[in-house]
């Protein structure tokens, strides 16, 4: 009898410790579960027939005064922004036997004004009336998703851009050639390496633009820098000096091709009249930008033009070209009187 009576005493005191064991693991699963959902923001919702039941997470999601109390409403159909209420809606009267779990991504008004994304995630429990629901913050998700589709979809834009600008390019590449092959029908060598030049200088604004952040603007600075000591590179003008006084200011593309192709033409015409018998010379740039209008001066120290010249109604290739492009870069230009050589003066307003 001692016997059994040691034996059942010790047989409930090992009871005892298994039931206090397994409530120490339940307290430590709680408690785990606790931090979990606050770190991945989720609450969790019990909805029973007689209503909901939230945990503690959808105060802090929904950026609202804890009520110190479960409840009963759908706290989440009150804060839903009114163009998502008519979808969460749709979602409840779809319930049916046959389909009743569901995700959505509803978007909502918290407390504070804030509007944030929220996952719903629902699982019935055999009747239409009894589920349970995580409801998880994927705001941070849903913007960066929001952003990649806006770049997308500004990179399908600039995609589209790019062609017309190609195609644009192209079309004034032809009509210099064709403007060439009229005035300089017996020197082809000539037709080709100028149309080479002007071709080098679009293509510098293209790479310096898909180069940068910004693109579609060229920083003068850096473009004209070195296309012009490109040219002169490519004509050998050890002779002559380049002078260039460029402030950084950023031009947007359509002005930046024809302004190129005019100081590009006027760099041609010093390089080949200027200095005739390979005198020592400059060639000179100057660019500022006052109160969003461009000014750019561009003079050499060579020969100069004669007295009677008219920029104007000048029949040379050249001036021209020059002329054709003014009008294109809507820009105001006029000769500049008070230098030793030719120079002209070129203002327009950068927008």
């Amino acid at each position: 009898i001692v016997l059994l009576m040691f034996f059942y005493s010790n047989k409930l005191s090992i009871s005892e410790i298994e039931r206090n064991y397994s409530e120490e693991n339940a307290l430590k699963l709680q408690e785990n579960m606790t931090e979990i959902q606050d770190l991945s923001k989720v609450a969790i919702v019990y909805k029973e027939p007689e209503g909901y039941n939230w945990t503690d997470e959808i105060f802090i999601i929904l950026e609202i005064a804890n009520p110190q109390k479960s409840l009963s409403e759908d706290i989440i159909l009150e804060h839903t922004v009114p163009e998502y209420k008519e979808k969460l809606l749709k979602h409840y009267e779809s319930f049916t036997e046959f389909n009743k779990d569901y995700t959505f991504i509803n978007k909502v008004q918290t407390g504070k004004g804030n509007i944030k994304y929220l996952k719903l995630i629902v699982k019935f429990k055999g009747d239409i009336n009894s589920f349970i629901g995580f409801v998880q913050d994927v705001t941070e998700n849903v913007n960066t998703q929001n952003e990649l589709k806006n770049t997308l979809k500004n990179q399908s834009i600039l995609l589209k851009e790019v062609h017309h600008r190609v195609k644009n390019n192209l079309q004034i590449i032809l009509s210099l050639l064709n403007l060439e092959e009229r005035f300089n029908k017996d020197n082809p060598e000539n037709v080709i390496k100028q149309t080479k030049s002007r071709i080098s200088s679009m293509a510098l604004i293209h790479e310096q633009v898909y180069q940068s952040s910004d693109v579609s603007h060229v920083n003068a600075n850096e473009y004209f820098k070195q296309s012009l000591e490109n040219l002169f590179n490519l004509y050998s003008t050890e002779n002559i000096d380049l002078n260039l006084d460029i402030d950084h200011v950023d031009l947007k593309m359509d002005k930046s091709i024809p302004l190129s192709l005019i100081i590009n033409e006027l760099a041609l015409n010093t390089i080949k009249y200027a200095f005739p018998n390979n005198e020592k010379g400059s060639f000179n740039v100057i660019l500022k930008e006052i109160e969003g209008v461009v000014n750019i001066q561009v003079f050499d120290d060579g020969v100069g033009v004669p007295v009677d010249f008219d920029f104007n109604t000048s029949n040379s290739l050249g001036m021209s070209i020059i002329n054709n492009l003014i009008l294109q870069l809507d820009a105001d230009l006029y000769m500049l009187n008070d230098i030793k050589g030719f120079g002209v003066h070129i203002s327009f307003k950068n927008n």
